[in-house]
Formats: structure tokens, sequence, C-alpha cells
């Protein structure tokens, strides 16, 4: 294992670091206060982006400029973004990126329903992924909700201000609640705080990366802590959680990090909790739902009778939206061919905090940006704090806790939606996820995707329907029995070849004689199987045939 990080590598050689800040009201104090942190040496590229009146010219560069150590510039269209500059948005346009080019656009939506921020982080995400990093500053309303979340997906970092520390803490409490905020800070700590990530990150992956056995460590303490295991995870996804909770912690050597999750079971939480990034939102990309509902939710239905059920499964569900989104168009294509059928929507995960949160069925007002107007009145109840799921919404959805890849999966599906779950898998575990999808569906069932995942498998399990949309439909094959991974033994020796007694002490984690007492009294019939599938203890009652 390695005793020291080695040095962060000189600015040259870095990638360059774009940090996109939003803010509306208050925007000016904020942008002060941030930038008043700088320093002359700061190798990170800013670009601000603030509602401001299109009918006045701002006064903001040379405002800031009195404030800050770097050079604070007025965006052209074309303009190169260059490290150890600020760049702020003019009036009357919406922002884009290309690379490292800023473009400036012609707003499309009307003053009022104008969302420059989150436009401008959603290409920011694209383009630039982990050298990405978003902040949202003070303001009123929701912009900058969806924008983070992009941010977030994509691996890069997001702050939001202390709301106790914003002029108007409507923007912060809506980046806040989406759940992609990595950190909460007052407006003059966030330079210190992502100065100092990016340094020890710098530091800390080479370390990282070139220490199997720490990864693997880290991984089996979380699996022990929690009970899920992440070693199929893509390597880039582990590297940069395990950078930023090391980074929080100051600490810059992967021992120090290992010792700490050790003596520390919260630490694992937070892990735990980091690599989960839950980010979702309603009719997340609302063409690819569309897409759904004309040409997969008719012919679903087609042929069912009043006495049929409806079974769709959303794996990964977070904090319920994508689930209550499949319902209401599901539902509402029902009311529209007239027909009465039973709507069973499960939604699982292995985050209990999100699950709690889908159940409640609470969400922030920001959602009457993301739900159409009709679904809104007709299936949730406006409250004092936002909106609350009604009643007949609720009871076609179902939320449990459930692995895609641990588990036993749900059966007799007509539908999954699994929309940017496999994009953190390696190629291994999405294979199984692949697998596992063929094996719930009905032959004729339909699976949706995320943008960036595909259904091609060895054996094309799945048939394209709509590939710009990631919408398959299932084979008619026989599905095959799945081999999923058994409950997790605790920690030994992984190269010991146990024998029938010490498997069966491993699987009940107690001394014989006590596992004898308790199996003959309390357990009803049960049979043990190896990893080969061999009957290793036959108990009380049961047959090995």
């Amino acid at each position: 294992m390695s005793t020291s990080a080695p040095p962060a590598p000189p600015a040259d050689e870095r990638a360059l670091i774009l940090l996109g800040v939003g803010a509306s009201a208050g925007g000016l104090e904020a942008f002060q206060a941030l930038l008043g942190a700088l320093r002359s040496t700061d190798d990170f590229a800013l670009i601000l982006v603030q509602h401001l009146d299109p009918e006045h010219e701002s006064l903001l560069p040379e405002l800031l400029a009195k404030r800050s150590r770097l050079p604070v510039h007025s965006i052209t269209d074309g303009m190169l973004v260059e490290a150890g500059n600020i760049y702020l948005i003019p009036p009357a346009y919406a922002l884009n990126i290309e690379g490292r080019r800023l473009r400036l656009e012609a707003f499309e939506a009307p003053r009022g329903l104008r969302r420059p921020i989150d436009g401008f982080f959603e290409a920011l995400g694209r383009e630039h992924g982990v050298n990405a990093a978003g902040v949202i500053l003070s303001g009123t309303g929701s912009d900058g909700s969806y924008g983070v979340r992009a941010i977030k997906e994509a691996g890069g970092l997001v702050f939001a201000q202390d709301p106790k520390d914003a002029k108007y803490d409507g923007m912060p409490r809506a980046a806040i609640a989406t759940g992609a905020v990595d950190m909460v800070l007052p407006a003059t700590e966030m330079i210190s705080v992502l100065r100092d990530f990016h340094d020890r990150a710098m530091g800390i992956t080479p370390a990282i990366e070139s220490d199997a056995e720490f990864i693997e460590k880290v991984v089996r303490n979380v699996r022990y802590r929690t009970g899920h295991d992440f070693s199929g995870y893509k390597s880039g996804t582990l590297l940069r959680r395990i950078a930023l909770r090391m980074s929080v912690l100051g600490l810059t050597q992967p021992s120090d990090y290992l010792r700490a999750l050790v003596q520390n079971g919260a630490e694992s939480e937070k892990l735990f909790h980091d690599l989960l990034i839950n980010v979702t939102s309603f009719f997340r990309d609302p063409r690819v739902f569309e897409a759904l509902r004309q040409q997969a939710i008719p012919l679903l239905l087609e042929g069912k009778t009043r006495n049929d059920e409806i079974r769709v499964w959303v794996p990964g569900c977070s904090t319920g939206q994508e689930a209550y989104t499949v319902a209401m168009i599901i539902a509402d294509e029902m009311h529209r061919m007239d027909l009465k059928l039973q709507l069973s929507v499960f939604g699982t995960d292995i985050d209990e905090e999100a699950l709690a949160a889908a159940r409640r069925g609470h969400y922030p007002n920001s959602i009457a940006n993301e739900v159409p107007h009709e679904y809104l009145d007709r299936y949730f109840i406006p409250t004092r704090n936002g909106f609350e799921v009604r009643a007949d919404l609720r009871d076609m959805v179902r939320f449990s806790s459930q692995s895609l890849i641990k588990d036993p999966p749900f059966s007799k599906l007509d539908l999954i939606t699994c929309r940017n779950l496999l994009i953190y898998f390696n190629h291994d575990l999405q294979d199984l996820a692949h697998r596992v999808f063929h094996y719930a569906l009905r032959p004729g069932g339909y699976l949706l995707l995320g943008p960036s995942e595909t259904a091609r498998t060895e054996g094309e399990l799945f048939v394209e329907v709509a590939q710009e949309h990631r919408l398959y439909r299932r084979n008619t094959a026989r599905a095959k029995s799945l081999d999923l991974p058994r409950s997790f033994r605790p920690l030994g020796n992984l190269n010991e070849t146990p024998t029938p007694e010490r498997e069966a002490d491993a699987v009940f984690g107690l001394p014989a004689p006590v596992a004898e007492a308790m199996i003959a009294r309390h357990i009803p019939p049960f049979l043990i199987l190896n990893a080969h599938d061999e009957v290793i203890r036959v108990g009380p009652g049961a047959t090995a045939t």
C-alpha cells in the first residue's frame, strides 16, 4: 500500500477546472463574497451566470473587477475560456459552451420562464464532466436545480450557498432539495474548499489508481458495513467519490482513509450515499417519455382485459419521481382508452433515506417546471411548501428496498425503466443487469434505459424500438435462470477454500454449538448450497433430491 500521496502536478499539466456560478436576486453581494477569496495564482476559470435585466446595461463587470484578483470579462460570442479568468454573461442572452468556447444564444422562452443557469450548467456538465463544478448562490425561484443534477451526474462537484448566508434563499434551497449538492457553505468559503479539493484530488487519485488493494479494502469495508457491494462499479466513479471523501476529511494518504473507515462506521455510510448519486426528476428528458407514451404504452395495453394487471418496475428509483412519472403516463393512457385495469408500479432502491422520501410523496415547488400542468392538477395537491402526491397516484406505486444485482427480481413485467443507473456499472455488472431485465420481463415487454446506455448484449435479448430514446422490446426467447450473488459472508481469507463445516459457520456467523441449538429450535427447513450449487447442509425437515 502506498505510504504517501505524490504531489499534485504543475498547473500547466492539470486539466482546466471550469466553475459555473449561478445567482439571481442578491447575486452581486454573493458574487463579491465568492470572488474575494480568489488568489492571483488560482488556475481555474469562473463563468458567472446571473438573471439580468435585458433593458439595462449591466455594471457587474466593473463592480466585480474591483473585488477580484483575476481579470473579469464580459462574454462575447465565441470567446475562449482560459485558466485564471472570470467570465460574466451579458444581459438578454442565454449561454452555451462547446469545448472551451462560450456561445451566446437568443432566448427561446419568454421572460419569466427563462432558466439560463440550468441551460448553461447542463452544457457545462455535458462538455466537461469531472472537470466541471457548479455553484448556486443567492436568488429566488429554482433556476439551477436541473443544472446541478447534470453536473453531479457527469461526475463534477456541486456547491450551494448556505441558505442562512444567502440574501435570498430560494435558489440554494431548490438546489439542495435535489440531493445533488456535495457541500453547503457560505460564499466566502467556497473558493478555498474548491481549491483544496482539486489540489488534494490531483495528488490522491494517482495514489489510489495504483493501489488496487486499497480500493478493494474500501469496497469490502462498505460492503461489510452496509451489505452492498460496489466492486462492480466503474473505477472512475469509485475514485472520484473516494477522493471527495478524503478531501472533506483533509486526508491525502490512502492508508489514513482506510483507517478512518475502520474506526468510524459513519464514514462508510457517508461514502455509500456519495456513491449512490441520487439524481432524478419528473419527466426527465420529456421527448423520451413522449416516445414511451406513443410507441410502447398503447401496444402494452393492447388486448388487456378488466382482470389484467399492468406491472412496471423502476429499479434505482431514488426519491420516486420517475416511478410516479411512469404511473401518470400509463394511467392517463388507460383513461384515454377507457380501460379499467390494475396498475402496479414497483419502485426499488438500496437507499432507505431516498425510499422514505419517495413514500412521503412531498416535493418542492420547483416540480411545477417539470410536471405538465394537466398532470400537476390531476395528481398533486398544492401545499405550503410544494406539492403532495394524491392518494390515487400513491396507490399505484409501491416502494421497497431491493438490489438490482443481488436480490431476486420481479417477474412477468410489462415495462422496466432503468435510466442512468447502468452508466456506473462495469461491463460484467451491466451484463448481469441485462440478464435480470430479460428474466423479469414477459416476452414482448419493454425496457427503457438512459441516454448513454444500451441493451446490446450477446444473444440479442432485446430489439430496438426507438434507438435514439433507448427504448427496447424483449425478445420471445425463454429466459435463462439467474445466478445472482448470494448473501455476503463475513470477511475472511479469500484464497482459502472453505470446508462444508466452515461454509456453514460463515453463513450463520456463530460457533457451531450455538448455531446447532438455534437451528433445532427456531429455524424452518432449509438447504445450504456452496458456490457450485452443491448441497452442503440439509436442515431439519428438509430433503435434498
